[in-house]
């Protein structure tokens, strides 16, 4: 599994992303490191909770960042 690239796309109610309340992304940085794949890139799509707005900004965010990738 070494040198793969790796990518986490995640769904999140709350923004979550770079806060103490991020339990996820250090846990899949730490459990995919162990498994070799060190390239990991996370694209998020948060705030799907906060109302129509901020979910509807959250996907076209998301969706920008995977056609980038």
């Amino acid at each position: 599994m070494k040198g793969k690239k790796v990518y986490v796309v995640s769904a999140r109610g709350g923004k979550y992303a770079g806060t103490p309340n991020d339990s996820q992304t250090p846990f899949l940085t730490t459990f995919l490191g162990f498994l070799g794949m060190t390239d990991v890139n996370f694209i998020y799509a948060e705030g799907l909770n906060m109302g129509q707005d901020a979910a509807s900004a959250a996907l076209a965010s998301a969706r920008e960042a995977i056609a980038a990738a």
